[in-house]
């Protein structure tokens, strides 16, 4: 089924077109209002998705010559990954994963520098009520923006005092599909900290029959409740996050690695795969940042996460081949594969100027 949109035009503040002047065909399945699931929109170049380059760790000086705490024997192998070709749009289907991975990044440096200011980051829903879905399916452009700062606003009220937040204007089931069920994400810092609430013993607050009246030291599970009688939005703070980890393949096996460090990345990354944004506007805004991890009161230099080999941690470079017979590793993860052929000569080398895979 497919919904054909007219070519009308609305502006933003900044006079940025909302629609296309082009007629475009989309489907409607991720579609509600002025809203679209990311990554459900066209492709947005003919050479997304193909091959690059090759990027990977050679293991100079012997740092590969190693055997780790899982058994795995590193003697004679590099690391190698394959890069892709991207327009970095969270529409196009084929790179709106890269782009939440990209964007994921420039969110976590900003909220790690947040945590060291504020408190730990903590991630949480603010569910919209029955009575305003209709009114939300209505909305145009402005009227949306000044609904979700309203949200912030509630959250404000509810202590947290700032972060990231991003619209996502779908659930999804294995019966129905995705389907209609406005809701924002955050990720935030609180104050005071929600850790009160996590260590309470009796979690009386929990009880479905005012119970929350009952708390003694006024935690985030009270005042949402208290707050939520009055606005009818359902505010939940989740539970504190794993930690981080990297992957890499080895023999045909996948390997996870832990971390020593909160996974706001992953978070991040997941929530923005399927966010919400404006149907066909030309630069999409999918998160928001609020209170004291907006840009005007939290002044910080975000920088990239580099690719660092999993076996020795050096940044990766680029890779060429010496022989066009070798197989490219599969798909964007990082293969560990044999760095020399049946004849023993090497099958890789660091790429230089002119250099061609």
């Amino acid at each position: 089924m497919v919904d054909v949109i007219d070519g009308s035009e609305q502006l933003l503040d900044d006079g940025e077109s909302v629609l296309d002047d082009e007629v475009f065909v989309q489907d409607a399945r991720f579609r509600w209002g002025i809203h679209e699931l990311v990554g459900h929109d066209k492709v947005g170049s003919d050479t997304c998705g193909h091959f690059k380059r090759l990027n990977g760790c050679l293991g100079h000086n012997g740092s590969h010559n190693v055997v780790d705490i899982h058994g795995h024997d590193f003697r004679g192998m590099v690391a190698l990954q394959s890069v892709f070709m991207s327009c970095y749009s969270p529409r196009c289907p084929t790179c709106s994963r890269v782009w939440a991975r990209r964007e994921a990044e420039l969110c976590e440096g900003r909220l790690l520098e947040a945590s060291k200011r504020f408190g730990l980051v903590e991630h949480g829903t603010a569910s919209v009520p029955l009575r305003d879905y209709d009114r939300l399916l209505r909305m145009d452009v402005k009227e949306f923006k000044v609904y979700w700062r309203y949200v912030e606003g509630l959250l404000f009220a509810r202590g947290i005092v700032g972060g990231v937040s991003m619209f996502h204007p779908a659930r999804y089931n294995p019966v129905d599909g995705w389907h209609w069920s406005p809701h924002f994400h955050f990720l935030a810092v609180l104050m005071p900290s929600y850790g009160q609430c996590r260590r309470c013993v009796d979690k009386v607050c929990l009880g479905r029959n005012r119970e929350f009246e009952r708390c003694k030291v006024n935690g985030f599970e009270a005042v949402t409740r208290r707050l939520g009688e009055k606005d009818g939005f359902i505010v939940k703070i989740f539970g504190r996050r794993g930690k981080a980890w990297k992957t890499y393949f080895m023999g045909g096996e996948k390997v996870v690695v832990p971390l020593d460090k909160d996974n706001i990345f992953g978070t991040l990354s997941y929530q923005l795969s399927h966010a919400g944004l404006v149907v066909g506007s030309k630069r999409a805004c999918v998160v928001h940042w609020f209170g004291v991890c907006s840009y005007r009161r939290l002044k910080i230099s975000v920088v990239r996460h580099k690719q660092l080999c999993p076996i020795c941690d050096a940044e990766f470079v680029q890779i060429r081949r010496l022989s066009f017979d070798v197989d490219l590793p599969g798909g964007c993860g990082v293969h560990i594969v044999g760095a020399c052929g049946g004849d023993g000569e090497p099958l890789y080398v660091e790429a230089f100027a002119g250099s061609y895979r």
